[in-house]
């Protein structure tokens, strides 16, 4: 069975070889490694917000901040959240990253109408300390670690409660509701070798049925890198089948009522009847 690298977030992604006669010809990553250097490279960041002006990656040094966007992705205004109030970051680039000097501890993004926001979530704070990293994990999102979380609103008054025009010392944080294994983010770790034995994982924690017949791919995807994913079981597979989208042929995950899951290619149906047609056909 024919290898090929895999990344979600934080995964590192490769896709190339062949499948039947049908190649991957494309190869990306979907995100950089961290540049090598000395220093410690700190990853306790947690993003916010429209998706569309976020950053993919997100860590920092005590002097200045890294971030990675998106390939193609128009850069938006960046901001440091000092005192409450919105100051101009400059940055210079050294691809594939933006560098901001500084320590600031929160960054807003703004483009088209859009916003996201990074806060610095301190290490030895636990999430039921501090309640922000509650309320963004259980936004609609992914989250990267290490403690790197990317959440996303789709509620216009969210949005306004996390981005308003005033002062953002003002606002109240939100109560933490209580941990239980429901609220655990869902974790990939090279440990698990392949993406296939990470949904395994993933399933039989959440009741779901997903067998090495359910992923109808001839291939494997190894997991190269650990990456975190919030929210509710169908999201986080969602999310990390999205991460394929880079790819010349991207996957995804079909969900039934009888709590079966089953991974196929993007071009093919998720009605089994119209699967084994078009395998008839092929």
């Amino acid at each position: 069975m024919v290898y090929k690298a895999i990344a979600a977030t934080v995964l590192l992604v490769g896709l190339s070889g062949c499948e039947h006669t049908h190649s991957w010809p494309q190869r990306f990553s979907f995100l950089a490694s961290p540049p090598s250097s000395a220093e410690q490279f700190d990853f306790n960041w947690q993003l916010s917000g429209a998706r569309e002006v976020a950053p993919i990656q997100l860590f920092s040094t005590p002097d200045q901040i890294w971030l990675q966007f998106a390939p193609q992705q128009t850069l938006p205004a960046i901001f440091a959240l000092d005192a409450g109030r919105h100051r101009v970051l400059h940055y210079q680039r050294s691809e594939p990253y933006v560098i901001v000097k500084g320590n600031w501890q929160q960054l807003l993004f703004k483009g088209a109408h859009r916003e996201a926001q990074a806060r610095y979530v301190s290490p030895e704070v636990s999430p039921q300390a501090h309640p922000a990293v509650s309320s963004f994990s259980d936004a609609n999102g992914s989250v990267l670690t290490q403690e790197l979380a990317v959440a996303q609103s789709t509620e216009p008054s969210a949005a306004r409660q996390l981005y308003p025009d005033t002062d953002l010392d003002v606002l109240a944080e939100p109560a933490v509701a209580s941990f239980d294994l429901s609220s655990m983010p869902f974790r990939a770790e090279p440990s698990d070798r392949t993406l296939r034995h990470t949904l395994k994982r993933w399933a039989q924690r959440e009741g779901w049925e997903f067998q090495d017949q359910h992923w109808e791919l001839e291939i494997d995807l190894p997991v190269v890198s650990a990456a975190t994913f919030s929210g509710p079981f169908n999201q986080a597979v969602e999310q990390l089948m999205r991460s394929t989208a880079l790819g010349s042929r991207p996957l995804q995950a079909c969900f039934y009522s009888n709590k079966v899951m089953r991974v196929i290619a993007l071009a093919q149906s998720c009605d089994p009847s119209d699967h084994r047609t078009v395998a008839a056909q092929g």
